[in-house]
C-alpha cells in the first residue's frame, strides 16, 4: 500500500520549515501535507529534502495528528508525524 513507502516531504526554505515543525510534540514533529489516509500512531517513514543540505534526510515517526480532507476553517489536509529518536 502506500502507507507503506516513505512519505517525499521536500522544504524550500526557512519559512517552509517553520510552518511544518510541530514544536509542541514530544522530540519534536513535522506536518505533512497529504490527501492519504493514515491512522494515529501508524509508524511512517519520511525522506526530508532540506534546501540546506545536499542529502536527503530519512526519519522515522509515527502519526500523533490528522487533520482530514475539508477540514473546517479550509486548513491542509494532512498529518502530524512524531520524530522518534533512534
Amino acid at each position: 500500500t502506500m502507507q507503506d513507502q516513505p512519505i517525499e516531504l521536500t522544504i524550500t526554505n526557512k519559512n517552509e520549515l517553520f510552518q511544518s515543525y510541530m514544536p509542541y510534540i514530544k522530540n519534536g514533529g513535522l506536518f505533512v501535507r497529504t490527501n492519504a489516509n493514515y491512522s494515529l500512531g501508524q509508524p511512517i517513514t519520511i525522506t526530508l529534502k532540506l534546501w540546506c543540505l545536499a542529502d536527503d534526510v530519512t526519519i522515522t515517526g509515527k502519526v500523533v495528528w490528522v487533520t482530514p480532507l475539508h477540514a473546517q476553517g479550509g486548513r491542509p489536509s494532512g498529518i502530524g508525524v512524531q520524530i522518534i529518536q533512534e
